[in-house]
């Protein structure tokens, strides 16, 4: 379904024919060769160009034609039609402040089975400052419009008829890929065994760190601050970090995190901005390796906990490309780096 938004009123359907006898066997025959939907018709012969007939019994219903006729009679229709078999189409719309009551009106609604494209097998490039979703349709609808051959504009549709998409979230994810695709050609892995300080940790040391473990999470020294360092250094202002395959982040539907630390190597009183009331073992049972149950905690003043989050785009933009940088930055530079240590229990 395209819903095209004006104030233009909707044209009125067009019926399909109806079923009318007009002759048989030849006669008359300024009525041969029958039109489509027209009758009575014995073989495909006797029907126009691109037409065929339709054998059918008693009133038994002729594709792209209303209408009985007469019972047993025989029509010709056209071979190419299609069923428009929609079932229903629900309108949504509750966009008021109060979300109860108002009226919507929509006009110039175009409904479509069958999408045709002016690109499709068409070789076309263009260049993107930042590959977000609305600018790449920005730049579809720029190249349809160079070129003769499209009738229409819209980018949306062309790109369903492209990607033999469905629905709108089938192009967006799919512009969402090649947006991420291209954003790979510069990105760097620190979650591979950069930061890892012994064979033992390699591969595992970010991982278990966002969990809340190793070495780093536990360790008076600042050994491992050294590695972090030399990332920080030599590739975090050019390279765009990939994030790392986490459980807490491969299906984060809010677009943010947020890293808490309870304690610090360097400072015995380390600065709190935050407070944890309760942590729901059963929605982080992985990092928890606990299965349910809950850690309560209560209002004792003594309780440091200091969280830093941070979020970024879902629509493949540099925002986006660029949330393994903001994760290295909140959780190792500014706040590892800086002495803070330990997760909250749970």
């Amino acid at each position: 379904l395209y819903v095209n938004e004006s104030s233009d009123p909707t044209p009125a359907p067009t019926p399909p024919p109806n079923l009318v006898r007009v002759g048989n066997n030849g006669n008359p025959s300024s009525a041969f060769p029958l039109k489509v939907c027209e009758g009575d018709c014995d073989n495909d012969s006797e029907c126009s160009p691109g037409l065929k007939c339709f054998q059918r019994n008693g009133f038994q219903m002729v594709p792209g034609c209303d209408g009985a006729g007469g019972s047993g009679d025989d029509y010709c229709y056209d071979p190419l039609f299609k069923e428009k078999n929609i079932k229903y189409i629900a309108f949504i719309n509750d966009n008021d402040a109060d979300r109860s009551v108002g009226n919507s009106t929509y006009g110039n609604i175009a409904i479509t089975t069958s999408l045709s494209s002016c690109l499709r097998g068409e070789d076309f490039d263009f260049q993107l400052s930042d590959c977000t979703i609305k600018n790449f349709l920005e730049k579809v609808e720029a190249t349809m419009r160079n070129k003769a051959d499209c009738t229409s504009t819209d980018p949306l549709l062309e790109l369903f008829a492209i990607f033999d998409a469905t629905q709108e979230m089938d192009v967006y994810n799919q512009i969402k890929k090649i947006c991420t695709s291209a954003y790979k050609l510069d990105q760097y892995d620190f979650a591979d065994n950069t930061l890892a300080i012994d064979e033992a940790l390699e591969r595992q040391l970010v991982k278990e760190y966002i969990d809340g473990g190793t070495v780093m999470n536990y360790e008076a020294e600042s050994n491992s601050a050294v590695m972090i360092g030399k990332v920080k250094d030599n590739f975090s202002t050019t390279r765009h970090f990939s994030m790392p395959k986490h459980h807490a982040l491969d299906n984060c539907e809010m677009d943010a995190a947020m890293c808490c630390f309870v304690a610090s190597r360097t400072d015995p009183d380390p600065a709190d901005n935050s407070d944890v009331c309760y942590v729901d073992m059963k929605a982080s049972r992985y990092t928890a390796h606990v299965r349910d149950g809950w850690s309560i905690y209560g209002e004792s003043s003594d309780d440091s906990v200091y969280c830093e989050g941070f979020a970024w785009g879902n629509d493949g933009g540099i925002a986006s490309a660029l949330k393994g940088n903001a994760l290295f930055k909140v959780g190792f530079t500014d706040n590892f780096s800086g002495g803070k240590v330990e997760q909250v229990p749970g």
